[in-house]
């Protein structure tokens, strides 16, 4: 019996950018996956920088993800999406330079 293709998942990088930037990365990442986790939202903290942060997600979450920011927590905490890419040397290329 000949085996099935598998599927291969696509993925996609978002770039989060977030003020004020006194809060730690670790807590900014910490809440947004809390976030994402209620609305269902698989997706992966994979890096992070002075106000930004980068999560990795598949193809099919990337509506739901869209759909939950702008996103505004406690303490006046401002997060939104600053891109979304294929590759993560395209995320960098793109949104980061």
């Amino acid at each position: 019996m000949p085996s099935s293709p598998m599927k291969r998942m696509r993925k996609r990088y978002v770039l989060l950018s977030f003020s004020p930037q006194l809060i730690s990365h670790q807590e900014v990442a910490d809440e947004v996956s809390e976030a994402l986790r209620a609305k269902g939202i698989r997706a992966w903290a994979i890096g992070s920088g002075p106000g930004i942060l980068i999560y990795r997600c598949s193809n099919r979450s990337i509506e739901g993800f869209r759909g939950l920011f702008p996103l505004v927590l406690a303490d006046d905490l401002h997060i939104d999406i600053k891109g979304v890419s294929g590759t993560l040397k395209a995320l960098k290329r793109n949104f980061m330079s």
